[in-house]
């Protein structure tokens, strides 16, 4: 393919995504001073790597309000671009384009923990209301509406549209887009401090945003794959992300190894 082919190609497709689904690879974030691309996924670190970027932009947040680098004005998303700006972005050798991947095991449990498992997340009641609904959970007033984690698997298992397209339950293969964005460099959140290490000296990092990287936010309390897992449980969540478990190699049987 020549290069005008592939700016042809991309052009294109942004076009079209445009057109269809807005989220689909233009919710990246992108820098038009350091010329990076970066595909946050929920649940791999991504409030620090937001946090971080924001820094490096000149927009930090104070570690109070940390928080706030999720709400939807903050950063500048590839869907902002003019169509030649975002052409360039995805096509010039001149742009770093980069995101980070995690276990597909350890990633739902944590998106569990923080977003069902957690009664006081009000935020996806709705979630929890309709796993409940599903498996005929009764009704005891005064408790926290919780739900397990192995229903709501089986629950997520049908792929309910307005849940499987929720970025923290989604494939991460589904998020990266990899038919509009080609990664200069995907890391591990298994490997993060290292590897998002790289990525800020490739850009230039001063040692404040190098500092930042190393504290963990919005954590999940660790709870080893085994305690939550058994082998019918993994085995569904392995057929429910397949793609992840093959784009990026993650082992069928790495639930059962949680310490490497």
């Amino acid at each position: 393919m020549t290069d005008c082919e592939r700016i042809s190609r991309i052009t294109n497709l942004i076009a079209q995504q445009r057109e269809g689904d807005p989220n689909g690879g233009l919710g990246a974030w992108v820098s038009l001073t350091r010329k990076y691309v970066c595909m946050p996924i929920p649940k791999i670190a991504c409030t620090t790597a937001k946090a971080v970027l924001l820094h490096l932009e000149g927009a930090g947040l104070p570690e109070e309000e940390v928080w706030r680098v999720h709400e939807p004005t903050r950063g500048t998303h590839l869907s902002d671009l003019a169509l030649s700006q975002a052409v360039e972005a995805l096509a010039s050798p001149d742009w770093f384009r980069f995101a980070f991947v995690r276990n597909p095991y350890d990633r739902i449990l944590s998106a569990y923990k923080s977003k069902l498992g957690n009664p006081n997340d009000t935020q996806y009641e709705w979630l929890r209301a309709e796993v409940r609904a599903t498996f005929g959970y009764p009704d005891r007033e005064g408790l926290p509406p919780t739900v397990a984690f192995r229903d709501f698997v089986r629950y997520l298992s049908g792929r309910p549209e307005h849940a499987w397209h929720d970025g923290h339950f989604n494939a991460q293969t589904d998020i990266l887009a990899e038919h509009l964005i080609t990664y200069d460099f995907i890391g591990r959140f298994e490997s993060f401090q290292a590897d998002f290490g790289k990525v800020l000296t490739r850009m230039g990092a001063d040692q404040e945003a190098i500092d930042m990287k190393k504290v963990v936010r919005n954590p999940s309390n660790w709870t080893p794959a085994p305690w939550a897992y058994d082998p019918e449980l993994a085995e569904t969540v392995c057929e429910l992300y397949r793609s992840d478990f093959e784009r990026f190699g993650y082992a069928a049987e790495s639930w059962m190894y949680p310490f490497g």
